[in-house]
């Protein structure tokens, strides 16, 4: 990995740039925090995305979908990193099934990552009032 620009580096990149700006490879690659002999966290990952292309379930979509003993048919994936994907498989559905309650409040908590980088006046965010969007801002 230190043969990588700084910029470049998964973990780097994060805090410099934010999670978001991290590609399925890279958020992989943090996830597995290290790789194998004569394979760093960023190739392992690669390999496990292209072993998903062969899936049902192509991508990242396919870790929750393949089991532990399939993952661990690929070469740096023992039981530990095995199930430690399975589990943020699992964790990743509970948050998509977590209940949000449709209030004001929270629907512009969710909202307003996602709306702030667009930046347009014509947004339906502008049906809240100011004072309270203000509270959630500052």
């Amino acid at each position: 990995m230190k043969q990588l620009p700084r910029e470049q580096r998964p973990y780097e990149k994060c805090f410099m740039q934010g999670e978001g700006s991290l590609n399925d490879t890279e958020l992989l690659a943090v996830i597995l925090r290290s790789g194998t002999s004569g394979k760093n966290s960023l190739a392992l990952a690669q390999e496990i995305l292209k072993f998903m292309e062969s899936s049902s379930y192509p991508g990242l979509m396919g870790l929750m979908h393949v089991s532990v003993q399939d993952l661990m048919k690929i070469h740096g994936i023992g039981q530990v990193k095995a199930v430690q994907l399975k589990c943020i498989g699992e964790l990743s559905k509970r948050i998509a099934k977590a209940d949000i309650p449709a209030t004001p409040f929270f629907i512009i908590v969710f909202a307003l990552p996602f709306i702030l980088p667009l930046r347009t006046p014509d947004f339906p965010v502008s049906y809240f009032s100011s004072s309270l969007i203000q509270s959630i801002i500052s």
